[in-house]
């Protein structure tokens, strides 16, 4: 929507999206390039859309490969994998600039449509071809991290526990990155593994509040991790009233025996009351 107020030159409609689009945490630099009519600084996921979005407005038609892509990524979001696949060969074909993405998708897809061992073969042998030196620095990282978490999800916990580590220890992974595995981490059911995740995101960007916001919710659902749920909550609350949904959630836990003894935990509870009247 921000895309088609800015085409149209729209200042009511874009003050107001913008607005909607802060409140859901779309990183200020996604905002400013769509102002500016830009590319760069966009995570590749938001810029398909808003390519698709351009072209369409000022072409009247969208090219072969962004048309595509977006097939591709309704395949992905549904897990089809004979789509994500039969796309992903139409890619290679017709040598799309943007093919390795189509592989991406693919092997996504895989991963979504509960074939493990299928994503983890993939990726090896992709890792085979000459054309991985090709790859930019994000595209790799991408790739590990889907075949970290097919390790999980395929009971080869061992060695999905040291691809992790190796994955939380490259400073560069990118944000959305981690998000999205955390996801898959949670869909998984290994709940420690997509605490450490989301942790690993806000500490690159701690005013990340769509990361906090998944932190919190997390640590409220499962009581194992969630030690040190009142930090992180006293973060999210500091920049934003959370949805009243998380903090009922958080009024009953914290106020159950399990943080008795908490020291702050009487001005947390009012503080949280505060915000639910």
């Amino acid at each position: 929507a921000m895309t088609v107020a800015r085409e149209f030159e729209a200042m009511y409609v874009w003050g107001a999206q913008t607005g909607s689009a802060r409140k859901r945490d779309v990183p200020e630099s996604t905002i400013t390039a769509i102002k500016e009519n830009r590319s760069d600084g966009i995570p590749a996921e938001d810029l398909q859309i808003i390519d698709f979005t351009r072209q369409l407005l000022r072409k009247h038609r969208v090219d072969d490969a962004t048309a595509q892509a977006m097939l591709a990524r309704f395949g992905n979001d549904n897990a089809d994998t004979q789509l994500t696949l039969r796309l992903m060969n139409h890619a290679e074909e017709r040598r799309f600039s943007n093919r390795v993405r189509f592989i991406l998708v693919h092997v996504e897809c895989l991963l979504n449509a509960q074939r493990p061992r299928e994503t983890i073969k993939m990726v090896d042998e992709l890792y085979k071809r000459a054309e991985r030196e090709q790859w930019v620095p994000e595209t790799r990282i991408a790739f590990e991290a889907l075949r970290t978490i097919a390790y999980f999800a395929d009971g080869q916990t061992e060695i999905g526990s040291i691809n992790l580590q190796r994955l939380l220890q490259n400073r560069n992974v990118p944000p959305q990155v981690l998000i999205s595995a955390s996801r898959k981490l949670i869909a998984a059911q290994r709940y420690d593994e997509a605490n450490d995740v989301l942790i690993q995101a806000h500490l690159q960007n701690e005013n990340n509040q769509a990361v906090l916001m998944q932190i919190v919710k997390l640590k409220l659902e499962h009581e194992r991790i969630s030690a040190d749920v009142e930090t992180y909550l006293r973060r999210l609350m500091a920049n934003r009233r959370p949805p009243k949904e998380v903090l009922q959630a958080a009024f009953q836990r914290l106020g159950s025996d399990t943080y008795l003894f908490s020291a702050h935990r009487e001005q947390l509870l009012n503080d949280i009351e505060a915000q639910l009247k």
